[in-house]
C-alpha cells in the first residue's frame, strides 16, 4: 500500500534560484510533531528541476508560530536580533 501524502497541491508558481516550475503545497491535516514545535509553514513551494539545489522553498509569511513556551522563546530571540540588527545598523 502506498505511503499516504500528508499535504495538498493547491497551485504552481516559479523557482527564484533555477526558474522551474513549482507546486505550491499545503498541510492535510496538522501532526502532533507540527503541533509541539515552535513554529511550522502552512504552505510551501516544491521545485522539480533536479538539478537545482533549492528543492523547498518557504515564505516567512507562511510560517505559524505555535503557542507553547518554545515558540516564545523563539519570538523572544527573533524580537532579540531585529534589535541587534536596528543598533548596528545606527552605528
Amino acid at each position: 500500500m502506498p505511503k499516504q501524502k500528508k499535504y495538498t497541491v493547491t497551485g504552481e508558481g516559479i523557482c527564484h534560484n533555477c526558474g522551474g516550475k513549482t507546486q505550491k503545497r499545503e498541510h492535510v491535516a496538522l501532526t502532533d510533531r507540527q503541533v509541539r514545535a515552535p513554529f511550522y509553514y502552512s504552505k510551501w513551494f516544491y521545485c522539480y528541476n533536479p538539478n537545482c539545489k533549492t528543492t523547498t522553498i518557504m515564505h516567512d509569511e507562511d510560517r505559524v508560530l505555535n503557542n507553547n513556551s518554545a515558540s516564545r522563546q523563539f519570538k523572544d530571540y527573533q524580537e532579540d536580533q531585529l534589535t541587534l540588527d536596528f543598533i548596528r545598523n545606527i552605528k
